[in-house]
């Protein structure tokens, strides 16, 4: 790139690419290129530069194709956002050619989004066709760039592709440069943390040693302890360091169990029971909801006492909400309903006492939002689905404000959860496209983040939200047609990538684990009924391989029952796939019969009853094909009863939708022999 161009680079998209280009321009503006990088011209700059995009640089342009082209001429690079769209527009083709004739020796760089490179179908293609130069022996020269497509570069390798294209680095050199620096990022955190715990120790033996010392060590000690808990905690979240987390909160508790309680301030007491929450968190990650629920209690119990003593400071009033919020969320992972939305209902009038007293404090008005969510949950799971739908709405406009006046990645988070809550209110309503559409704006502010490939929990938010588009293509109608099973595919494949890649950098998070499980037994039923029984061979490979882990077996959660349901559904399908026809009945029949025991003693979920079709109406199609009507109209049958039977408010739209193709199997089956 040469220093007399006025913009680094010339983004150039059809409008139907409008979103990813955006996103790439506010990327490639933000990117900060690792230092000592050098080319034939010089050291590279720690900055790419100004990028043109004309939705951005042109808020009052009055000629349109004047302004255009002279910022071809003063960009120093032309980047293409390539698709079936762009490869038909009319002013992408032009874009090109026109920079192509003023700038014969600067690079135009490809960055696919869709479609085929070059493919013959005019339908596929996604290259302008002035892009590729003829060569004289009749073949094309591909351009450099980026594939930006499910299953490729993936977004992070592909901005870093681009940024080597702009200033002709070679790749791998700044891919390790790139990696290196994110690495030590993580590591000076670590290392910052490991000494902080050795500083405290040696602080905390300090303190012990004499009185008059004691007064000035351990006020040190509360200082440093304080920094632990607030701003060490938040740059190691984002990371996914439970380790250092746990470490920290274990030592904290340590420091504080060896000082009488009488002699412990109120602020001591806080910050006792907030590094008790803390652990709580760590311990519900790896699947220890007994020990969770321990460290909460706890917590609990010494917030109430301290806010007894001064009902109206605000500090005591949050720490006690913190301390109602997590007793109320265990009761609710333990299905005691009542018990959660007494305390959560305790902690919304806490949180609302606390906007009372500052309506500007940006915590307090989020723990508000969180607060009205939590008893839209309570009402979602007692069906109270209107009263559900607008505690959501009220918090996703509560955190839509917060974020226009703060916009933080934690504020991204709080508005992305939102639209994820109304997604699952719409499910339970029967409007799957209402899910779909709530489920895209998830994704598409979770996306929007700047540094998104650090921040692992909204990385991990997105992949959830991709595999629950997935879910509701794939189960909305049964069976699903072949553009719902497609359209599943361009959401499970980068999903369930990125649901590896969580667990590898957390292997111990039993709640990524689970994801990143349901997530790949998706994957094997959309490939399954996509007839890519190789590609569900290797998706059941590697789901098996995150299940082999020993926190697999040793987590309590009940969501690890859930998903081992769902394998079991997946592995049946696939054991017939391949010609294992009695593997897969014997699969199918067992859990008929697990069904039938939850049934019985009253613990049925929903998702029990909508794997009852589900497996029935497999099985019934495998017998029917057998030739044993007889045999399929009895599993349809028992199936219908069981449904007949439910229990009043056991009822979604993937139940429905499988008692549909029930009543349709059955009234197409043939009479028995």
């Amino acid at each position: 790139m040469t220093d007399v161009s006025n913009y680094a680079a010339f983004i150039s998209y059809s409008h139907d690419d409008e979103r990813f280009a955006r996103w790439l321009h506010r990327q490639l503006e933000t990117y900060r290129i690792p230092k000592h990088l050098v080319t034939a011209d010089g050291a590279v700059p720690g900055r790419i530069g100004r990028i043109f995009r004309d939705r951005d640089d042109l808020p009052a342009a009055n000629d349109l194709s004047a302004v255009v082209q002279d910022a071809l001429a003063s960009s120093a690079a032309l980047i293409v956002v390539c698709s079936p769209s762009a490869a038909k527009s009319q002013w992408v083709n032009r874009e090109v050619e026109v920079f192509r004739e003023l700038h014969p020796d600067r690079p135009i760089l490809a960055a696919i989004t869709a479609g085929e490179p070059g493919g013959e179908d005019s339908n596929e293609n996604c290259y302008p066709p002035t892009l590729r130069r003829p060569r004289e022996d009749g073949g094309f020269d591909e351009p450099a760039g980026a594939d930006f497509r499910p299953g490729k570069d993936g977004k992070r390798t592909g901005v870093v592709k681009l940024v080597a294209g702009l200033f002709g680095l070679p790749l791998d050199q700044i891919l390790q440069r790139d990696l290196q620096r994110r690495q030590r990022r993580v590591t000076a955190v670590t290392v910052v943390t490991s000494a902080l715990a050795l500083i405290m120790t040696s602080l905390s033996l300090l303190a012990m040693s004499a009185r008059s010392e004691a007064e000035h060590r351990k006020a040190e000690a509360e200082d440093l302890i304080e920094f632990m808990l607030t701003d060490l905690k938040a740059q190691l979240q984002p990371v996914g360091r439970l380790d250092v987390l746990d470490a920290v909160g274990e030592k904290v508790i340590e420091y504080y169990s060896a000082q009488p309680s009488r002699e412990m301030t109120a602020d001591s007491l806080g910050r006792s029971a907030r590094a008790r929450h803390m652990l709580a968190e760590i311990e519900l990650a790896q699947g220890d909801l007994q020990a969770a629920r321990g460290y909460s209690t706890s917590a609990f119990e010494a917030t109430r006492v301290i806010l007894e003593r001064d009902p109206t400071e605000p500090a005591r009033i949050y720490e006690h909400s913190q301390s109602s919020f997590w007793l109320g969320y265990f009761a609710f992972l333990g299905q005691e309903l009542d018990i959660a939305e007494a305390r959560w209902d305790e902690y919304r009038q806490l949180t609302e006492q606390l906007v009372e007293i500052d309506p500007t404090n940006l915590e307090w008005l989020n723990e508000a939002g969180h607060a009205r969510n939590n008893m839209g949950i309570v009402q979602m799971r007692r069906g109270n689905l209107e009263e559900a739908e607008a505690s959501f709405e009220y918090g996703r406009d509560h955190f839509a404000s917060a974020f226009q006046q703060y916009p933080t990645n934690a504020q991204r988070d709080n508005l992305a959860g939102s639209y994820g809550w109304l997604a699952s209110v719409r499910e339970e309503n029967m409007d799957a496209q209402g899910a779909i559409l709530h489920l895209l704006e998830q994704i598409e502010v979770l996306n929007g983040a700047e540094n998104f490939e650090d921040d692992w929990r909204l990385r991990r938010d997105a992949m959830v939200a991709e595999a629950n588009v997935a879910r509701m293509y794939l189960y909305m109608r049964a069976p699903p047609s072949a553009e719902s099973v497609e359209n599943a595919l361009v959401y499970l494949i980068p999903a369930s990538l990125e649901a590896q890649a969580l667990v590898r950098h957390e292997p111990d998070r039993v709640n990524w684990r689970i994801n990143a499980v349901r997530t790949l037994s998706l994957l094997v039923d959309a490939h399954l009924f996509a007839g890519e029984v190789a590609e569900a061979r290797a998706a059941m490979i590697n789901l098996s391989r995150l299940m082999s882990h020993e926190s697999w077996e040793t987590a309590e959660l009940d969501q690890i029952g859930e998903a081992r349901v769902q394998v079991r559904a997946s592995q049946m399908r696939l054991l017939a796939a391949i010609g294992e026809e009695e593997a897969s009945r014997s699969e199918g029949e067992n859990l008929l019969v697990q069904f039938a025991r939850a049934r019985e003693d009253g613990s049925a979920s929903s998702q029990d009853y909508i794997y009852t079709l589900l497996i029935s109406n497999f099985l019934a199609e495998q017998h029917r094909a057998a030739g044993r009507h007889a045999d399929a109209d009895t599993v349809l049958g028992q199936a219908l009863t069981a449904y007949e039977a439910r229990p009043e408010g056991v009822e979604h739209i993937f139940l429905r939708a499988q008692l549909e193709q029930a009543n349709a199997l059955a009234a197409a089956m043939e009479p028995a022999e």
